[in-house]
């Protein structure tokens, strides 16, 4: 039976150590277990700015409008009562 082994670098304490070649741990045992404490790291966000969201835009309408949605040149007769209770046009 081959038993294959590298000899590593510990990435925290700088300390020799073999690992098995099919692992790829980077720290040793004892770092191994000091570090095991902390919280896993759940990735790097991506670089660059922030894709942007689009924001629907609602356009409000007055509603003393004196002109008709149907045909915006002619007062309705509803916002012509309106504009003779306010004093008509100024």
């Amino acid at each position: 039976m081959e038993l294959r082994l590298n000899l590593k670098i510990c990435e925290s304490c700088g300390c020799l150590w073999l690992r098995p070649y099919t692992e790829a741990s980077v720290y040793c045992s004892p770092c191994h277990e000091r570090l095991r404490q902390f919280p896993a790291v759940h990735g790097r966000k991506r670089p660059g700015p922030r894709p942007k969201t689009t924001i629907p835009t609602l356009h409000a309408v007055d509603a003393r409008s004196p002109y008709n949605d149907l045909d915006p040149r002619r007062p309705s007769s509803s916002s012509a009562a309106l504009m003779a209770s306010a004093g008509g046009l100024q």
